[in-house]
């Protein structure tokens, strides 16, 4: 099953990709309906980069467990201002997840997730989910960046 949901956000793209590299930004536009909890003692990175590995735990809505996620970052490509996570767990055996920001004019961009995945009987229900679940993410995206100027200038340190 695919999944594509994309958004305007009101600033560059330089800036969009900068501010999705980081777990700050995957935590805080993820909070509420999915919190993530390192499974190993170390915690996410303050940046993705190609080739780290993450076994995770996710609790639905910050309460139901839903088993381990194996949680791959496949690609950083900031040419192409693309990155691509692969995934997995015990309901969803095949989530391979990319996110592309590209130049809008003006001062915007448009961003977008598209997922790829398999979660067998279950794929019809989490594709509703998630499709849920990603237009309300980047509904926070766009109120984060317009909101924080700090998280979508990429000069800037993270608060």
């Amino acid at each position: 099953m695919r999944l594509h949901v994309e958004t305007t956000l009101g600033c560059p793209a330089d800036a969009a990709f900068a501010a999705v590299q980081t777990s700050q930004v995957f935590a805080d536009i993820c909070a509420g309906w999915c919190t993530f909890k390192a499974v190993d003692a170390a915690p996410l990175p303050d940046r993705w980069r190609e080739g780290q590995q993450f076994r995770l735990k996710p609790f639905i809505f910050g309460l139901i467990p839903s088993g381990v996620h194996e949680f791959k970052v496949v690609r950083v490509d900031p040419v192409a201002r693309q990155l691509h996570f692969s995934e997995r767990d015990a309901v969803v055996t095949r989530w391979e997840h990319s996110v592309r920001v590209l130049p809008a004019g003006a001062g915007t961009c448009l961003y977008a997730d598209s997922i790829d995945f398999d979660a067998g009987a279950l794929t019809p229900l989490v594709w509703l989910w998630s499709r849920a679940f990603y237009r309300m993410r980047q509904r926070r995206l766009r109120r984060l960046l317009s909101a924080s100027p700090s998280r979508a200038h990429p000069s800037s340190p993270r608060p």
